[in-house]
């Protein structure tokens, strides 16, 4: 063949380009391959090697993240703090008879709410109503709720009476696609106890009335028992705000006597008042419960991000999901180490003394642009930093009421309320609440004043605005989030018509 010219063997005949010659031969290749084979080559070799180096990196740092996030959950767990689901088992197989969580959960099944004429009527209109002063408009309604729900307010005095409760929660991975505690008829069951301490005082039955508070105090702290959702304890501590709002109105002209004064048995007495005052001022479980909360965001978090590390998304996804979560799984992982710094230290700052010292301690903001899996770990974090503050109202409140009912024990022994706070003490007080909002060991503030006498708490601000009760002009989470917490002393809470 001459020059630039090659041929193919195929068979037993050979074909040549350039010299125009068919001949028949063996089978044989001649000439050389062209480039592309070779770049295809080196391609596929090139390819190969890229994945396996993503692999051994993607591998080491899926290895170094889960290090970090094992090591970080080991030492909360160490120092006895529940970070796994499986740690909040705290079911103590209590026997029905003597668990109040057996008679509590009958008194919701035994509540019935009345048919009215008003469709629109429901429980809380009432209980506004009769926050408003408006009792006597809905006096009917009020006495067929109340008795037609004996059965179940007979139920929750049998479970108060019980000193052991075991709601028998089990938390499962991940929390959040388990079942959470339903609590729609144990916040009208708890409305329920506030309206009825409300009628009795108003009937002039001040020892039904207290019996009552006490009895919404116990329910509220023992719903509060033994739970991981931070809505179970955001329901227990607005039950506990429905009783100091009763004691706002009751407090004023209620009428006690000495347990040896048998003549004058709808009168409160002083053991009574006193009881309320010190279940009050408890506020152990209250502390309890407000961590154990964050403790369990922080479990459903941990078991979130755990269920999507290894299992990824569901259904016609999974196929794409895997391979994405592979990849990304350093950055999920981390992700999860951030989360759980971030919810350990909302945890640790809610176990303050008081809210100046919370805030100095409450995480920056996340970020949101670390990593495609960082703006979705947003969506698991509960709004905590609300949660805590409303704790911190809630413990004004609870101080605030205890303290009314201190100034009417004795104003009722000695005619006249005392012109400072420091008189209570120690004959009705072991000592002056201190006000959780304040900087520093400071009680909460009292202008015994002749017209609208309060008790006051600064509020979230730090700043003592003389008892303002306007409301903030700004945006805020909470409802009625007023400038300073006040408790009115005569009841004459401004709204109320009569």
């Amino acid at each position: 063949m001459g020059e630039g010219a090659f041929g193919i063997d195929v068979g037993s005949w050979q074909l040549c380009v350039g010299e125009s010659i068919l001949n028949r031969g063996r089978t044989l290749m001649t000439g050389y391959n062209p480039p592309r084979f070779w770049w295809t080559k080196r391609i596929a070799i090139g390819s190969v090697g890229l994945v396996l180096l993503v692999v051994g990196l993607v591998a080491g740092a899926t290895a170094a993240a889960r290090e970090r996030l094992d090591s970080l959950v080991e030492t909360y767990r160490a120092a006895g703090e529940p970070v796994y689901a499986k740690d909040f088992d705290f079911s103590e197989q209590i026997p029905d008879d003597v668990n109040g969580a057996t008679y509590y959960v009958k008194a919701e099944n035994a509540f019935v709410w009345p048919a009215f004429k008003n469709s629109r009527l429901d429980i809380n209109k009432l209980n506004q109503a009769i926050a408003n002063g408006a009792y006597d408009d809905y006096a009917a309604q009020i006495d067929r709720l109340i008795s037609t729900n004996g059965a179940a307010i007979d139920l929750v005095k049998q479970g108060a009476q019980c000193s052991e409760v075991d709601w028998g929660y089990t938390v499962a991975s991940p929390i959040l696609g388990g079942i959470w505690p339903n609590l729609g008829v144990a916040r009208k069951l708890a409305t329920l106890l506030s309206i009825a301490a409300h009628r009795s005082h108003i009937e002039r039955r001040d020892r039904d009335a207290i019996e009552t508070l006490l009895l919404l105090q116990k329910m509220s702290r023992d719903r509060a028992t033994g739970h991981a959702f931070i809505q179970v304890h955001l329901a227990t501590t607005s039950w506990a705000a429905q009783a100091c709002n009763a004691i706002e109105h009751v407090s004023h002209d209620l009428q006690i006597v000495n347990e040896s004064n048998v003549t004058k048995s709808n009168h409160a007495d002083r053991s009574q008042v006193q009881s309320l005052v010190n279940d009050l001022l408890d506020e152990s479980r209250s502390s309890q419960s407000i961590e154990l909360a964050i403790a369990g965001e922080r479990a459903a978090f941990l078991g979130t991000i755990d269920f999507i590390n290894k299992r990824g998304a569901g259904g016609i996804l999974r196929v794409v999901s895997k391979p994405m979560i592979w990849l990304y799984r350093p950055s999920l992982l981390n992700n999860g180490r951030i989360g759980v710094e971030h919810l350990s230290a909302f945890k640790s700052a809610a176990s303050m003394a008081t809210y100046p010292q919370t805030v100095a301690r409450l995480p920056a903001a996340l970020e949101t642009e670390t990593s495609p899996f960082s703006g979705s770990m947003i969506y698991f974090m509960p709004y905590l930093d609300t949660s805590i503050e409303l704790e911190f109202r809630s413990r004004a409140l609870r101080r605030m009421a205890a303290t009314a009912l201190a100034i009417r024990l004795f104003e009722s022994d000695r005619g006249h309320r005392p012109k400072t706070l420091a008189e209570l003490v120690p004959e009705y007080l072991d000592a002056v609440p201190r006000d959780p909002f304040a900087e520093g060991d400071v009680a909460i503030r009292y202008l015994p004043r002749d017209e609208s006498p309060i008790l006051y708490s600064i509020g979230s601000d730090g700043v003592d605005d003389g008892g303002d009760f306007s409301v903030r002009v700004h945006r805020s989470p909470i409802e009625h989030d007023f400038i300073d917490v006040v408790f009115f002393l005569d009841g004459d809470r401004p709204g109320r018509t009569k």
